[in-house]
């Protein structure tokens, strides 16, 4: 008897030794559930994923540690620069974070004269050696390290460009081993540079590999459990992303005291369980059978039904055809499958051509980018708030955890659209009054702090909102395509937050008032767009059309 296999993808073909033919899907679901579907294997799995966050995390923000202007004035020295003529009686001031130096001379008639010029001997700083301090990052140099981090958002939108094709085509796990190595590699080598120009380059390239690590876990995780269990697996792994980013802060503490180098240094350690990752974690069941892999899928299905103490011939047998849909090429009773009905096929250009379908992009872009900049914005200005560096950041993380609970919660009573709205409107009112507490009130410093947690936490919200939102307004073969779009607007965003803390030391409620007056006009533009709560995924653009209009 010849098996004919089942696999994911009803248009695929599967060759065989003996056959060529097309065949049906199987119902991977169905096997999780004989599985087991929180079996230990599925859970090891995931923890490792996990795992795999913490350093994922650091790229971005750490540059809020390492990069810390410390205080700073110009370097001493005794005689005045040639460039100064000085009648008599020069008095040379340095003042405290000021780039210049300012000459004070007294002619033999008493008149006082003052010219000032850039400090001609550099700057002394206070504290253990930051970037900033090796390279001298301040004053006219100062945006050239907020340029550092903003090349970080420009390798992730690379890394997206790039990776998106490479996790679809060559698997989920080829990408992850590839780009955690790499990752892993520069962040060391970031360690030991000395050279500026390289340190750019290294955490350019940091983003790129980071960004491939997190579609192809992203698209991992959703597809290692059913259906109905991926909602509280991206619950938990978004409170992972925010205690990872609080051991930063911790981590960041622990080492105050001594160079930068140290940190960076750590944080590529511990992401050296790279060089296991190959054996550790697998390749995603789901693609490997869209993909038509069977030695794989057999491999996989054994190696996974040992773990959870099931029986593998009896979850493989899902892969063959019963007897009676036997198919054999040649004969008679083959079906006709020159043609096979599909889905209407679309392209990016369809988001331009059709009105309805391009206002509601225009409007996620916009919420994209919006929600982006403020998010990290408000973790590179933790630095300039009043309190501890340290217990700023830490706090800001832990604002993050209960907006994911929340939002889960509004999703499934109130709906995508006004969650979204009561996310946004939170998030305008509060940066918009820590900004404006920081002009205006008498204890200033406090209430900026507490209005900047309140802002954080309705930022984070509302990003969780967008993950799920978007892709329930797209129909099905323009999914992908618009939320690909949707996240290079919002790392356009991210790459412009690092100049958020150079506009604060001159204005320092110029981020506050820019984020939150973003986030208000944004809610106004989501009373336009569809509720997809309860709502079938549209298969075609006439499908959106009809569910936006009821």
């Amino acid at each position: 008897m010849v098996h004919r296999y089942r696999i994911d993808d009803k248009n695929s073909i599967f060759t065989t030794p003996e056959m060529t033919t097309r065949v049906q899907s199987a119902d991977v679901d169905s096997i999780f559930h004989d599985l087991g579907p929180y079996g230990p294997y599925q859970v090891c799995q995931y923890l490792y994923s996990l795992l795999m966050m913490i350093p994922v995390t650091y790229p971005v923000l750490i540059y809020v540690f390492i990069g810390y202007p410390p205080n700073f004035q110009c370097q001493n020295f005794t005689e005045p620069s040639s460039n100064h003529s000085i009648i008599t009686n020069t008095t040379i001031i340095t003042e405290p974070q000021s780039c210049d130096v300012t000459f004070r001379s007294t002619s033999l008639l008493n008149e006082s004269e003052s010219t000032a010029a850039p400090c001609p001997y550099g700057y002394m700083y206070e504290g253990p050696q930051t970037v900033v301090t090796e390279w001298d990052l301040v004053c006219d140099r100062e945006t050239l390290g907020q340029m550092s981090t903003a090349m970080v958002m420009v390798g992730q939108m690379l890394g997206a460009v790039a990776f998106s094709i490479m996790v679809d085509r060559y698997g989920r796990h080829g990408v992850t081993c590839v780009c955690f190595i790499a990752m892993t590699a520069c962040s060391i080598g970031l360690s030991v540079t000395t050279h500026f120009v390289l340190f750019v380059i290294l955490r350019l390239m940091i983003g790129a590999f980071q960004q491939g690590i997190q579609m192809a876990q992203g698209s991992l995780v959703i597809e290692m459990f059913p259906t109905e269990f991926r909602a509280t697996c991206t619950l938990i792994g978004a409170l992972m992303w925010s205690f990872s980013v609080a051991t930063l802060s911790l981590f960041a503490w622990l080492f105050q005291n001594h160079s930068w180098r140290y940190l960076q240094l750590l944080a590529g350690l511990l992401g050296i369980h790279c060089l296991g990752t190959h054996w550790i974690q697998h390749e995603s069941l789901r693609w490997l059978v869209a993909n038509g892999k069977m030695d794989e899928i057999k491999v996989w299905i054994h190696r996974a039904a040992r773990w959870n103490k099931k029986d593998p011939e009896k979850i493989l047998s899902r892969f063959y055809l019963p007897e009676s849909e036997q198919l054999i090429v040649g004969s008679e009773q083959t079906p006709d499958c020159s043609h096979v009905p599909g889905e209407e096929k679309y392209n990016i250009l369809d988001i331009v051509r059709r009105k309805r379908i391009f206002l509601i992009s225009l409007v996620i872009w916009s919420a994209w980018f919006t929600v982006s900049l403020s998010y990290y914005g408000l973790y590179l200005m933790s630095s300039s708030l009043s309190g501890n560096i340290y217990l700023n950041f830490f706090l800001i993380a832990l604002a993050e955890s209960p907006s994911q609970f929340i939002a889960w919660y509004l999703f499934r009573r109130i709906g995508r659209r006004y969650t979204t709205i009561s996310f946004l409107t939170v998030s305008g009112l509060s940066l918009i009054a820590s900004a404006l507490s920081l002009k205006y009130a008498a204890n200033a410093d406090t209430l900026s702090l507490i209005f900047s947690l309140f802002g954080m936490f309705s930022v984070a919200g509302a990003f969780s909102c967008l993950v799920l939102f978007t892709p329930e307004l797209y129909p099905t073969n323009l999914r992908s395509t618009g939320l690909g779009l949707a996240s290079t607007a919002a790392r356009i965003g991210s790459v412009l937050s690092p100049f958020a803390s150079s506009l604060a030391i001159y204005v320092p409620w110029g981020p506050g008032v820019t984020f939150g007056a973003l986030c208000l006009s944004i809610t106004f533009l989501f009373l336009c767009l569809p509720e997809t709560k309860d709502i079938e995924l549209p298969t075609t653009v006439e499908d959106l059309d009809k569910s936006s209009k009821n």
